[in-house]
C-alpha cells in the first residue's frame, strides 16, 4: 500500500527521472540523501549538493537506497566513459604538428 502511495504523488521528467508532484525534487538524490549522505556525513568531504547520484543498474526510475552511489561529477564521468572532447582533440593536436 505504501508504494501505491508513494506511485500516486510522484511524476515522471523529460529526461525520465523520478520527481515529487508537490516540490518538484528528484526523488533519488532525496533517498540518496537521507539513507546515505546523512548516515555516512564522515565519509563525504563535500556538500551533497556538489556532488552527483549515479543509480547503479542504470534504472532512473530505481531509487532504492541500494542502487544509489553517490559520487563527485568527475567521477560519474568516468563511471560512463564521459570524456571532455575539447581536451581529446588537444591532445591528438599534439601528435599531428
Amino acid at each position: 500500500m505504501a508504494n501505491k502511495w508513494m506511485k500516486m504523488r510522484l511524476y515522471l521528467d523529460r529526461k525520465g527521472y523520478l520527481r515529487y508532484k508537490s516540490n518538484r525534487k528528484l526523488v533519488h538524490r532525496d533517498m540518496a540523501y537521507k539513507y546515505i549522505y546523512q548516515k555516512n556525513k564522515e565519509d563525504y568531504t563535500l556538500p551533497f549538493s556538489k556532488y552527483v547520484v549515479h543509480h547503479k543498474d542504470g534504472n532512473k526510475k530505481n531509487y532504492h537506497s541500494s542502487n544509489l552511489e553517490i559520487m563527485t561529477p568527475a567521477e560519474h564521468r568516468k563511471e560512463h566513459h564521459i570524456f571532455n572532447l575539447s581536451r581529446i582533440i588537444d591532445f591528438i593536436k599534439l601528435f599531428f604538428k
